[in-house]
């Protein structure tokens, strides 16, 4: 049987150095096993490295991509004080609504002017977003526009629009969903500056119907779109969103998904007003937390 020609060229090797050492015959063959055990062995050995690395940086970039709420924001501690805000995703889109209660609303925009409502009567909601100027507003697109959108760093631009209708339910790219969750005041109050911190200019620099469109502070890109702004919003109100897995409207679906469930959750988890008396006694453990029992009248079993 032949000897492959990198073996053959070991063991001349081995040879040769043999011949000057005056090593044995034993310990000739012993060299050369530990030899072809070493080739026959690294290879395994680097892809053993190469796959316990790829686990660690995926588990990284899992443990990265985690998002948790901010206990301190989200959920709203029962009893006190709460805002609702609506969540829009379209096919392409991602945009918060705020309901206008009052005008008490713009005062945290008392530098811009020009945000005084377009309308005659003050629209139900106020709602943003977050685009690529050049597909935009330039109408810059095609295959050309994609790469540049997502490639390379563009200017991007704030929409602030004000409508009677969220986004789901005027958007033409469907499908859409909707989510509305009750925030604190105090990430109602982030909630609002974080968006006014978006934006460079109090001035648009177009008007569309009933949309302004702002300047905004960071640029467009493949890590930077509209889905990342929404989730960055979102994560300023304490709600549990990642930016790491906003990339999509998909991504950003199952996260908002997720925090819906554990706001209903937490819902279920409170006892209802009425439902409970206080007592010194417990045991069911929805009154458990409050040192409460359930109050018979109301038709709780014990």
């Amino acid at each position: 049987m032949g000897v492959s020609p990198s073996r053959y060229s070991d063991t001349a090797r081995l040879d040769e150095l043999f011949d000057h050492t005056g090593l044995t015959q034993l310990s000739r063959r012993r060299a050369l096993l530990r030899s072809n055990y070493a080739k026959l062995t690294m290879p395994i050995m680097a892809r053993k490295s190469l796959g316990i690395s790829a686990g660690l940086l995926s588990l990284a970039f899992l443990l990265g991509g985690c998002a948790i709420s901010d206990v301190e924001l989200w959920p709203p501690t029962p009893g006190t004080p709460t805002e609702e805000i609506y969540v829009s995703l379209d096919t392409w889109h991602a945009m918060i609504a705020i309901p206008q209660k009052n005008v008490q609303d713009l005062q945290h925009f008392s530098d811009m002017p020009s945000l005084k409502t377009l309308a005659a009567e003050q629209p139900a909601f106020e709602e943003w977003g977050y685009a690529e100027r050049a597909w935009y507003l330039e109408n810059r697109q095609g295959l050309s526009g994609v790469l540049r959108a997502l490639f390379w760093p563009t200017d991007g631009v704030v929409e602030i629009a004000e409508y009677n209708q969220v986004w789901a339910d005027r958007t033409p790219q469907h499908p859409s969903d909707l989510f509305i969750f009750r925030i604190s005041q105090e990430g109602y109050q982030r909630l609002r500056r974080h968006l006014r911190s978006t934006i460079i200019s109090s001035d648009p620099i177009e008007t569309v119907r009933n949309s302004r469109f702002f300047r905004a502070a960071r640029s467009y890109h493949l890590f930077h779109q509209c889905h990342h702004y929404a989730a960055l919003a979102l994560q300023e109100a304490g709600l549990p969103i990642s930016t790491f897995w906003a990339f999509n409207r998909s991504s950003l679906a199952l996260q908002l998904h997720r925090a819906k469930s554990l706001e209903n959750e937490k819902i279920e988890d409170e006892p209802h007003e009425g439902s409970c008396q206080r007592k010194p006694n417990l045991t069911p453990p929805k009154c458990e937390a409050a040192n409460l029992i359930p109050d018979k009248s109301m038709g709780h079993n014990k």
